[in-house]
């Protein structure tokens, strides 16, 4: 299973990368070979690696070890769910407001839906822990330190 961040050529990756200042405004799912599990502006869907990989310019693929069984759980549960733009609408606003109020920012999404995603609600569900204030890259760089953290107490002294 991987973990794939992306950014595109079109407008709407370029608003989220300008809005945020990161490399990053897309995740998704790799959970089986040329399949990828996401949500997108018309919802939660699967769709080909190729089809998926059309349009991105910037991509970074992260492996997550762990049992692949709850995948499919969540993408019968909640395949062709909403996407949730109230979620969106907010961590816009409140990553707006962060440039001139940087410690009045909420940690909560107070308009999150629930059945709907974002992206990143979707893939931090799938890893066990709904997060709907974080962004494409600031799950990559915490999942990047868990990988390090992992590996590195994976190393034994001799």
């Amino acid at each position: 299973m991987k973990i794939v961040f992306t950014k595109s050529n079109n407008i709407i990756s370029k608003l989220i990368c300008g809005i945020t200042g990161e490399p990053f405004s897309h995740v998704a799912i790799i959970p089986f070979d040329e399949c990828v599990f996401h949500s997108t502006f018309t919802g939660v869907n699967f769709i080909t690696y190729t089809r998926f990989m059309e349009s991105k310019s910037n991509v970074c693929e992260l492996p997550i070890n762990g049992d692949l069984s709850h995948v499919s759980e969540i993408a019968f549960r909640y395949g062709k769910a909403s996407y949730d733009f109230k979620a969106l609408l907010w961590c816009g606003l409140m990553l707006t407001l962060r440039r001139w109020f940087p410690k009045w920012i909420p940690k909560q999404n107070l308009w999150q839906s629930s059945g709907m995603f974002m992206c990143t609600e979707l893939i931090t569900a799938i890893l066990g822990e709904v997060d709907s204030m974080i962004t494409p890259y600031q799950l990559y760089l915490k999942l990047t330190m868990e990988l390090n953290n992992e590996y590195t107490n994976s190393i034994k002294p001799t």
